[in-house]
């Protein structure tokens, strides 16, 4: 449960920092470090919608893609509860996912949570989701979800035989896996604590460091990713 709370965090930081109604930042001479880190952190998330496309009336996508969508929604109300809206889908064209899984093509699917008229008071409402829904050859879908432990991620490496044979491997494995989740950052560290273990994406917040944790085998081919989380 904490893993999932503590997944949600970036997530809820990049709904209030990328809002209209943000509290404005003072000027860069005088900020403090944490103004600093702020505005550092503003910059992160602007450059992450950079790699995001419009979907064309003429994508051959987008009738899957809208299909998806329908099931994903019709799927949401059979609690009875709650409904959901989505935003128009936008392309992920990230470097690395083009590079690691060039047959493939990732779209980011926002949505809305909504109250079934008659229960508002019965269910919470959460803000700012999405899934990154993934297409291979042959129409096959795999669904990237925007808030968990992320497995899904390493059953997709997997998968696709994706190796880490080297530092700069796991660097770009962990880019890769920012562009299609949404979050992380593109430049944190990267730990190798065994011989077949890669801690990912580390990110230091209070007293504990958050990590993108990857189990290989002895060739270096991916077996296994789940987030994790470690004091510091």
């Amino acid at each position: 449960m904490f893993r999932a709370l503590l997944a949600l965090f970036p997530l809820c930081l990049a709904s209030v920092l990328l809002s209209e109604d943000a509290p404005t930042v003072p000027d860069a001479k005088k900020q403090s470090p944490e103004a600093a880190r702020y505005e550092e952190m503003r910059a992160i998330l602007r450059a992450m919608e950079a790699d995001l496309r419009e979907v064309k009336e003429d994508n051959p996508d987008l009738k899957l893609i809208e299909a998806e969508m329908e099931r994903w929604k019709k799927a949401c109300l059979k609690g009875g509860l709650t409904t959901i809206t989505f935003s128009p889908p936008r392309q992920v064209v990230g470097d690395c996912v083009q590079k690691f899984f060039p047959m493939h093509r990732f779209y980011l699917l926002s949505y809305e949570d909504h109250a079934v008229p008659g229960k508002e008071r019965e269910v919470a409402i959460a803000i700012g989701l999405y899934v990154t829904l993934g297409l291979g050859p042959e129409g096959k879908l795999h669904w990237f979800h925007g808030s968990g432990n992320y497995e899904e991620f390493g059953l997709f490496l997997a998968a696709q035989k994706i190796t880490i044979k080297s530092r700069e491997d796991a660097i770009a494995v962990w880019r890769a896996y920012c562009e299609i989740h949404r979050r992380g950052l593109k430049e944190a560290r990267v730990e190798h604590p065994a011989e077949t273990t890669w801690y990912l994406g580390c990110t230091d917040a209070d007293k504990m460091t958050w990590f993108y944790e990857v189990k290989t085998d002895a060739a270096g081919v991916v077996l296994t990713g789940v987030a994790g989380i470690r004091p510091r």
